[in-house]
């Protein structure tokens, strides 16, 4: 599969799946392996909350429709602070600390490390001040 190379001294295209697919592949093995070892009992069936289940797909379609104007670090940091903050009911704090690192960070990440382009505001006074 030649996943690594000698010229470049790196990882190469299909590295990353490879690897996160034999991952994967242990991780479910140990889990069905786990759930073969302990006991069953009898649970009552989680009830089905549809307005949790509505709430999440409003959002992502608000957040996919937010992403071309407002950019992605403003987006998913209103959309993170939504989930966290109002459905979850997290501390403010721990809320906007969450936000910032799946927003602002993420973004950091993957512009600047993975350089993955995410999309930025188109709104002027957001795009000038580089969101």
């Amino acid at each position: 599969m030649e996943a690594w190379t000698r010229e470049r001294f790196g990882p190469r295209r299909r590295f990353f799946p490879a690897v996160l697919g034999i991952f994967l592949m242990v991780l479910a093995v140990l889990w069905f392996l786990q759930g073969r070892a302990t006991p069953t009992e009898q649970t009552e069936a989680e009830s089905f909350d549809g307005a949790q289940v509505g709430a999440v797909i409003l959002s992502l379609v608000i957040l996919a429709a937010a992403l071309p104007f407002l950019g992605f670090q403003l987006s998913v940091f209103a959309f993170l602070m939504y989930h966290l903050g109002f459905r979850a009911r997290i501390g403010w704090v721990k809320a906007v600390v969450i936000s910032l690192c799946g927003s602002v960070g993420v973004f950091y990440l993957f512009t600047t490390v993975l350089h993955v382009s995410l999309p930025v505001a188109t709104l002027l006074p957001l795009s000038m001040i580089g969101i």
